[in-house]
């Protein structure tokens, strides 16, 4: 990574067809962000843990929302350095260069687990949600109802 910012600064940047090393460091940041924000979500919608979690769920937003910044920032600096649109690429999906500089190796097995992982977590929230209330029923008012009968 270090490499490529300096060849940047050198006026050398380096081409690469996926990532560049400096973006993949932020994707990956971003994406133990991502799951550390919906942990301290998690934590603080259940109340669990007291305030802290609160407190990291905020700071934590912060360093996301810096790093979409730097990640921005950088394909805007790519796309001009290297005379290619990497927004439209990064919509297609698809990149022009030789067949060897592509991806060598899908990780397949990866995408799966996390797959997996984000359907458990959804399905476990599915399963300890509170019960919704029915249209037209109020807790407050039943209870009124109640105390009224009682009279």
């Amino acid at each position: 990574m270090w490499r490529y910012l300096l060849g940047i600064l050198r006026g050398h940047p380096q081409r690469h067809v996926g990532h560049n090393p400096a973006g993949a460091v932020v994707i990956v940041a971003m994406l133990a962000l991502a799951s550390a924000l919906t942990m301290t979500g998690w934590a603080t919608y259940n109340d669990v843990g007291g305030n802290w979690p609160g407190e990291v769920h905020e700071a934590l937003a912060s360093i996301m929302l810096a790093l979409v910044g730097v990640h921005v920032a950088g394909v805007v600096v790519s796309s001009w350095l290297h005379r290619e649109n990497l927004v439209g690429a990064m919509l297609s999906g698809h990149k022009s260069g030789h067949p060897d500089e592509g991806i060598k190796r899908v990780w397949r097995s990866v995408a799966a687990i996390v797959l997996a992982s984000v359907l458990a977590f959804w399905w476990w929230q599915w399963q300890v949600a509170p019960a919704p209330i029915a249209p037209g029923s109020n807790a407050a008012t039943s209870h009124q109802t109640d105390r009224d009968d009682a009279d």
